[in-house]
């Protein structure tokens, strides 16, 4: 069992005219057991190329910078953790920048997710 803890999207336009991308990321973060954390992505993306690409989900533990794909390079950072165990809160900031051979390294998520976990079905 699951236990959704935020699900948040952030939407960006890029480029210009003929060469314009629209993409949409949400991620989700998760406690998949008690006291683990993961994120689960889905991302949308239209423009000089349409395409839709979804995954996870991947733990996550505390801050860190991770290279997710080499071509094209896409950095995800985890920033500002902050886990409150005596009320069960927990956030984090979340930073996905993409490595575009046209449009050059874009910023697609930079959003905080976080929320109240433990809060278990049964």
């Amino acid at each position: 069992m699951t236990n959704v803890i935020d699900k948040q999207t952030d939407q960006h336009d890029f480029g210009v005219w003929h060469l314009r991308e629209h993409i949409s990321v949400t991620l989700i973060l998760l406690e998949t057991a008690p006291d683990i954390f993961a994120v689960s992505y889905d991302v949308s993306y239209s423009g000089v190329k349409d395409g839709h690409v979804s995954g996870g989900p991947f733990p996550v533990d505390g801050n860190g910078t991770h290279v997710v794909n080499q071509n094209p390079k896409v950095t995800v950072a985890f920033s500002n953790w902050s886990e409150d165990k005596a009320n069960h809160l927990i956030s984090t900031h979340c930073n996905i920048s993409v490595d575009a051979h046209v449009l050059g390294n874009i910023t697609v998520f930079d959003k905080t997710i976080g929320g109240k976990y433990g809060v278990w079905e049964t």
